[in-house]
């Protein structure tokens, strides 16, 4: 069994950032550091994806409620600070992540509000040993049909 993680990719036109994301010790998934800015192109998303997985996501204290309120750092790196107005603006979050002994690949629908409404409930699984590469095609493919 693989050890559990979480990717955040957000595509914005022809190019995807992820943010590098720790788990805090109340269980969130929060971005602690660097956003990683990639091509939106299969080789890139391919390299950047397994480096962040082998990377982990490593434990980190949870941020204060002020903490919670400022900008992250991946609106700093969009750009935009709402969540609504990014799915305006046809950002799409994507979100690869363990559990099941799968690896499940779920987004933000095309017609959200706000991307950071992501339906999990209708995500892909793939078996835990899915190379990257499968993955990364199969979240291409649905950018290319825009569902």
């Amino acid at each position: 069994m693989t050890a559990a993680f979480m990717i955040n990719v957000f595509v914005q036109g022809d190019r995807a950032l992820l943010p590098e994301l720790g788990f805090t010790e109340a269980g969130m998934y929060w971005p602690y550091g660097s956003v990683h800015v990639v091509d939106l192109q299969e080789q890139a998303l391919v390299g950047k994806i397994n480096q962040l997985k082998a990377r982990g996501n490593p434990s980190i204290p949870h941020p204060p409620q002020s903490e919670l309120n400022k900008s992250t750092t991946i609106q700093k790196a969009i750009g935009i600070r709402s969540w609504k107005k990014m799915a305006r603006e046809g950002i799409i979050c994507f979100v690869l992540y363990s559990r099941d002994n799968a690896v499940h690949l779920a987004r933000s629908p095309a017609d959200t509000d706000n991307i950071l409404l992501v339906d999990y409930r209708n995500s892909t699984a793939f078996p835990e040993d899915t190379s990257i590469e499968e993955i990364v095609r199969a979240m291409l493919r649905q950018l290319e049909r825009k569902d």
